[in-house]
């Protein structure tokens, strides 16, 4: 079965990740050099067929310090990230080591449940944008923050969760068990699809749909083409650049958008 792992301090060899089935390995962003993620290890991994995704981590209760210190994270990680060649589609996981309470039991809204780390999640997405920011935390932290729109994807782990798992928005489970005599953690894959969007090697294009463009329909018109005097094709009402058309009905008016064809039933 396959994994991925979590690693701080200490890293694991390519030979340590294929004997263990890891298709990805999470690292850290932190202002402590020596446990950060480096670019030669990543293109290692990379070239073992293994990907890599990166947690930002501090302190563990950096996300109780609200929206200035989530500012100043999520402009150092991204930095960070960019310097050891992540793709720019790629997320950032902040993470949120911590129990946190419900800031709002009486409220159904999930941000302001979230108290302060709804607001420094929010800084992230204010900062590299909404579809960059994933959130490592328990189940509540995970359900909460993508209902709020305060993250796009969320890695979750079982401590503090009661038991529950967030199935749907989860691409993986931190689930207690580790490797390497307690120094790695073991994450179980519970979406194959949220994990390539958080997982990458470098250079690696964005898993995303590209928008396919739709076309403007050939030979199409303004209505600064009509005729002054012409009648109204969508009212039927006599009009000189719409001026003719009912109140009621000149925002509709000003939305149609003319084709040759319908130019050619005008009366004037």
């Amino acid at each position: 079965m396959s994994i991925v792992i979590d690693q701080a301090w200490a890293k694991a060899t390519t030979a340590q990740l294929k004997s263990w089935g890891a298709v990805a390995a999470g690292m850290y962003l932190s202002r402590d050099p020596s446990k950060n993620a480096t670019a030669p290890l990543i293109k290692a991994y990379a070239a073992a067929g293994v990907k890599s995704f990166l947690f930002f981590e501090d302190a563990a209760d950096n996300a109780a310090r609200g929206y200035a210190q989530g500012r100043a994270d999520a402009m150092f990680a991204h930095a960070s990230a960019n310097a050891l060649g992540m793709p720019v589609w790629a997320p950032i996981i902040a993470t949120v080591d911590f129990d946190v309470p419900d800031y709002a039991p009486h409220s159904n809204d999930p941000v302001v449940k979230l108290g302060l780390v709804g607001q420094y999640l929010k800084a992230w997405c204010d900062t590299i944008g909404t579809g960059r920011v994933a959130v490592y935390g328990d189940y509540y932290v995970c359900t909460r923050a993508i209902a709020a729109g305060v993250a796009t994807y969320a890695i979750q782990t079982v401590a503090w969760s009661g038991g529950q798992v967030d199935t749907k928005d989860i691409a993986c489970l931190q689930n207690g068990q580790m490797l390497d005599g307690g120094l790695v953690d073991v994450e179980v894959i519970v979406s194959d699809k949220l994990l390539n969007f958080i997982a990458w090697v470098p250079g690696e294009p964005s898993p995303h749909p590209v928008p396919v463009p739709v076309p403007r329909p050939a030979g199409a018109v303004s209505w600064a083409m009509w005729p002054p005097s012409s009648i109204c094709p969508f009212c039927r009402h006599a009009m000189s650049f719409r001026s003719a058309c009912p109140p009621d009905q000149a925002t509709v008016c000003t939305a149609y958008v003319a084709t040759p064809a319908a130019m050619a039933r005008v009366q004037t």
